[in-house]
């Protein structure tokens, strides 16, 4: 493309990502050398769908099937119009999801993206992280984080796409551990906790 053209105007804002989306995506790659954040360049209208981010770590995989399908649930009556996706880092866990969201009742909404059986017109896509690339939704969910540090040295990569796939709604959901940067994102993206007062610590006087 450039070849056929005698000027190049590179663009400076994105509208996809919502901010709490930007700065979990801005954390996984924190001091990376050239690393833009996203968070400079957003132009992502909050006042029209304000964005959010949800970390729901200690739940085991059956657990965050089953809090996911209450959240889709919601989020297909807010984003009636929109994508849903789910990710996953392995088939595996993808395997046990979509057989957990149909049995929520949410089996004629689901499709399975890159596979034969592939049907866009459903709202709710499933997908590995390795093959989001290049998918868009109003709302993520990415589960079975667990196995993120299997993916090897793509991982971050990899869990950065996932997330940049959200433009409105990311909820993350883990056992029992995710690898450090990830946490350091999720802790810096998070809304800073009420200071405890004496009142908490001491009860009434």
């Amino acid at each position: 493309l450039q070849a056929c053209t005698d000027q190049v105007y590179p663009l400076t804002f994105h509208f996809r990502n919502g901010l709490a989306i930007c700065r979990v995506a801005d954390g996984i790659f924190k001091n990376a050398p050239g690393y833009v954040p996203l968070q400079m360049h957003s132009n992502y209208k909050e006042a029209d769908y304000p964005s959010t981010f949800l970390p729901k770590g200690g739940l085991s995989l059956a657990e965050q099937i089953s809090a996911m399908a209450v959240q889709i649930s919601d989020q297909r009556f807010a984003y009636p119009d929109d994508l849903i996706g789910v990710l996953c880092p392995r088939n595996e866990e993808l395997d046990a999801v979509h057989l957990g969201l149909s049995a929520a009742g949410l089996g004629d909404s689901i499709t399975r993206a890159n596979s034969k059986n592939f049907e866009p017109a459903r709202p709710i896509w499933l997908s590995t992280l390795t093959a989001a690339k290049g998918l868009e939704f109003r709302a993520v969910h990415i589960c079975g984080l667990d196995y993120l540090h299997r993916m090897g040295g793509a991982q971050k990569r990899l869990i950065y796409t996932g997330v940049t796939r959200a433009k409105t709604a990311l909820t993350l959901y883990w056992d029992k551990s995710i690898p450090g940067y990830l946490d350091s994102a999720i802790q810096n993206a998070s809304p800073p906790k009420a200071p405890v007062t004496k009142k908490q610590i001491f009860g009434k006087g």
